[in-house]
């Protein structure tokens, strides 16, 4: 299968099929831990994008949790529920999988949310987190210009500080830990003294800081996201 890597630059206008490889490259991690995944479920699903991009990746069951009604979707509407956790809890729904994209900085009470999800996975089941890194290059470089500091965001997360929910949790052990989206361009063009977000940096830049690179970027955890997959004890 293709691999997904997650090293592309993220901006405010990340279109559909940015977000599309985001979700399949999640699957594969996923399915790298459990070969056997047949089943996901999407907390915040939107659209239902996600599971338009899990069932394109060959995982056969895909459910998603939304509130917010659209006039369109990506997927059979069946497929997403409007109802709580709690609801889907007291129906003894299970997964093997459960994903929250840019979903729990939004939530004021995550560790319940946690508990809530581990209610929700079968034996073993996994569980990915992305949310925007404190501590990437971009948010440090860009600061209050960076979309980490969005008035929607209820929390800031650090690696630290996200492993420290898992272990607060009701028992998930953390197996996967990795920053992805570099936002390389969006660092050239602060450097070029332009808006982050608008315009091309001048080839200049680039070769100017021609070692910084999206490897490095992920090597030193400095990237636009934080990436957890846990495990169910």
């Amino acid at each position: 299968s293709q691999e997904y890597i997650m090293s592309d630059t993220y901006d405010c206008k990340t279109g559909k099929k940015s977000d599309y490889k985001k979700f399949q490259y999640g699957a594969q991690q996923l399915l790298e831990l459990n070969k056997n995944l047949s089943s996901i479920f999407d907390v915040g699903c939107g659209t239902g994008l996600s599971l338009k991009a899990y069932l394109d990746f060959g995982i056969r069951k895909v459910f998603g949790l939304e509130i917010t009604n659209y006039d369109k979707y990506e997927v059979e509407k069946s497929f997403i529920f409007s109802s709580s956790l709690e609801e889907l809890i007291s129906k003894n729904l299970k997964f093997d999988a459960i994903t929250l994209w840019d979903t729990l900085e939004h939530l004021s009470d995550p560790i319940d949310t946690l508990n809530k999800c581990y209610e929700l996975l079968e034996k073993d089941g996994l569980i990915l987190i992305l949310v925007p890194n404190l501590e990437s290059l971009a948010t440090r470089l860009i600061k209050e210009k960076s979309p980490t500091f969005c008035i929607d965001h209820l929390f800031y997360y650090t690696k630290s500080g996200l492993i420290n929910l898992f272990k607060l949790s009701k028992g998930f052990k953390l197996v996967h830990e990795e920053t992805v989206i570099s936002e390389l361009s969006n660092i050239h063009r602060f450097l070029s003294f332009q808006d982050p977000y608008n315009g091309t940096p001048p080839m200049s830049i680039w070769q100017d800081f021609d070692w910084l690179t999206p490897d490095l970027i992920s090597k030193k955890n400095l990237g636009s996201r934080l990436l957890l997959i846990g495990k169910k004890l």
